[in-house]
């Protein structure tokens, strides 16, 4: 009943930013309803009533291009559409040290995340305020990798590049394909240890020993064969299976013989 409730909610919430005339491309996504459930827990959205939309329509602007933007408890946020499809910027300021951590997320319409980029520096309350960018002091990118869905995780000091690797470390990207023992290579030769990237990938005792049996293969497997094991993890662990149609295009395999 509480799902059935929360995906009427989110609806209304959808149907509600489409008469303000959001982007349809953002609204159409796949990641749409990851980002409205954000949007209401932001905004302590239980029923969306003529009071509650009051609300809405004062901390939600909404501009010509169909980018939809809030400021709300010392956090920006922006949602817009690019060219390959969408992205989210959430921005927090502490007022304790006039730092700013920065969040950067990119989706392609298929949903499936291409960068994660996380940003901090220091801005003064008041540019925080007008929406003044600010200059990173530290950065740390992870890119996916457009033939293996694999990600490269790349942090940088400055100018300076200071760790460089390939990984998947972050909860976000559940639709991430699997890595290979043959994929992990340039981590292993480094000393990484296989438990270490078991424990970044993973909730539980039970996931762990499933992935870590797979980066155990003696023999990479083959793209189809991956897919497989992706998709058989997500209904095993009961993880989304939303981007399984959009990873299995981008792979060039036939979702129906990969089942």
């Amino acid at each position: 009943m509480n799902e059935i409730y929360n995906i009427r909610k989110l609806e209304s919430l959808k149907e509600y930013l489409n008469q303000r005339m959001v982007s349809p491309r953002l609204l159409n996504n796949p990641r749409i309803y990851e980002i409205l459930d954000e949007i209401s827990d932001e905004f302590s959205l239980i029923f969306l009533d003529e009071e509650m939309k009051g609300i809405l329509d004062e901390q939600i602007l909404v501009e010509k291009d169909g980018t939809l933007r809030y400021f709300k408890d010392n956090k920006r946020v922006k949602i817009k559409r690019n060219s390959s499809g969408i992205e989210t910027i959430k921005e927090a300021f502490d007022k304790k040290d006039s730092s700013v951590i920065s969040e950067k997320r990119l989706f392609d319409n298929g949903g499936i995340e291409y960068l994660y980029e996380i940003r901090e520096g220091n801005l003064s309350w008041e540019d925080f305020e007008r929406n003044i960018d600010f200059l990173p002091s530290k950065k740390i990118r992870y890119t996916r990798d457009s033939t293996m869905l694999n990600f490269l995780t790349k942090e940088e000091i400055g100018k300076f590049i200071v760790k460089e690797h390939l990984i998947q470390q972050v909860p976000y990207m559940l639709q991430n394909l699997k890595l290979t023992r043959k994929n992990l290579s340039r981590i292993l030769n480094g000393g990484t240890k296989i438990d270490d990237l078991c424990e970044f990938l993973t909730n539980n005792q039970a996931e762990f020993d499933t992935i870590k049996e797979l980066f155990n293969e003696n023999e990479s497997k083959g793209q189809e064969e991956i897919f497989k094991i992706y998709c058989s993890n997500n209904k095993r662990f009961q993880l989304p299976t939303t981007y399984e149609n959009a990873v299995a295009k981008r792979l060039g395999i036939s979702i129906e013989m990969a089942r």
